[in-house]
């Protein structure tokens, strides 16, 4: 695997994350609660850092592996939770508590691989492959 590879996965990985946030944030909003980002600039980086590690350990794991299911995609999705709950913690550490709680994260990493899924479905099919 060339470093084409690792370009490719950054790609979709941030473009599902951007996409699942966008898409998030104004349901949070319609049901009355708060997805808790904190503005769109500071989003935007963690979003690309955190992509960035995700296409990381994705790459890892089909370098090793040959397969990016299994270890890859639960390794990704525990970069994403622990990013997230690292960037998104309350003003007070001895709160205990966070701007953006354990479900909120966990339906960005769910609705994020919903569209990775469905992209290497629907993809090839339009590719003609």
């Amino acid at each position: 695997m060339d470093m084409n590879s690792l370009l490719i996965f950054w790609m979709a990985m941030f473009g599902t994350l951007a996409i699942s946030l966008a898409v998030l944030n104004p349901v949070y909003s319609i049901l009355g609660a708060d997805l808790g980002l904190r503005g769109f600039w500071r989003e935007t980086m963690i979003a690309v850092i955190v992509s960035f590690l995700q296409a990381g350990v994705l790459w890892a794991a089909l370098e090793v592996t040959g397969l990016i299911i299994g270890q890859g995609l639960f390794g990704s999705a525990a970069v994403l939770y622990v990013c997230y709950k690292a960037t998104h913690s309350a003003d007070s550490v001895f709160e205990g508590t966070c701007a953006m709680d354990g479900w909120a994260i966990g339906a960005v990493a769910f609705t994020q691989y919903g569209l990775i899924v469905t992209a290497s479905c629907v993809l090839p099919a339009f590719l003609g492959r």
